[in-house]
């Protein structure tokens, strides 16, 4: 029946909750997003609200207090799941957020662009920003901890109009497990985010990544 199929975001909150029987949901978000129980803390899933209201609606998710869980109806549902949601992939957030060293903000702090207001928090931000574009993320995955979606991705547009970002990203340094320096945004990660690979084709981030090179 037309009233039992499903949204992609609905299939994978009831394709989560089937797999791991019990999680957090937090609504307000705009995209669906998860992470994985890591022993300390439970799955946790962020979404729209629409999306929860619409599973608790069709009674295929219930409430106990701030723990979400399917209802018979649900695992009824969800027991004609047989592969994982491609979503599900998608959506998938890394438990950790590794937050930029004082050695690596120095680094970069030559580059700030000179400001006459205090700016919002430098290593939330930034950090905010690396996150997503490393992982490949979409805006609205945004780490909490890491600022408003919104915050951060007004001082990403900026600052990569600007060229603050290119002079960021070439600055910005990590050591690998051999010791080995290399950069934290490669230019691979450049051209595997959408936001960034537009950036690369108006020219933002030349020192990493020039037009003509991504043309040839």
């Amino acid at each position: 029946m037309r009233s039992e199929r499903l949204t992609t975001n609905q299939h994978a909150v009831l394709w989560l909750l089937q797999r791991f029987e019990t999680g957090t949901c937090e609504t307000g978000f705009r995209r669906l997003g998860w992470t994985p129980p890591d022993g300390a803390n439970p799955l946790r899933i962020t979404c729209p609200v629409q999306v929860l209201q619409s599973c608790l609606a069709r009674g295929f998710v219930e409430m106990v207090g701030q723990t979400a869980r399917l209802t018979e109806r649900g695992q009824e549902r969800a027991a004609a799941f047989y592969v994982r949601p491609v979503s599900v992939q998608r959506a998938t957030l890394p438990n950790e957020v590794q937050w930029l060293t004082d050695a690596q903000l120095a680094a970069v702090e030559p580059w700030y662009p000179d400001t006459y207001r205090p700016r919002l928090d430098d290593r939330k931000i930034l950090t905010g920003i690396v996150h997503v574009i490393h992982h490949g993320k979409m805006w609205g995955q945004v780490p909490p901890e890491c600022g408003q979606e919104l915050q951060v991705y007004r001082r990403f547009l900026k600052w990569s109009k600007s060229g603050v970002l290119d002079a960021v990203f070439a600055h910005l340094r990590t050591r690998r497990a051999d010791g080995s320096i290399c950069l934290v945004i490669t230019p691979e990660m450049l051209l595997r985010h959408p936001g960034t690979r537009q950036g690369v084709m108006a020219g933002w981030y030349p020192s990493i990544l020039a037009p003509e090179e991504l043309a040839a």
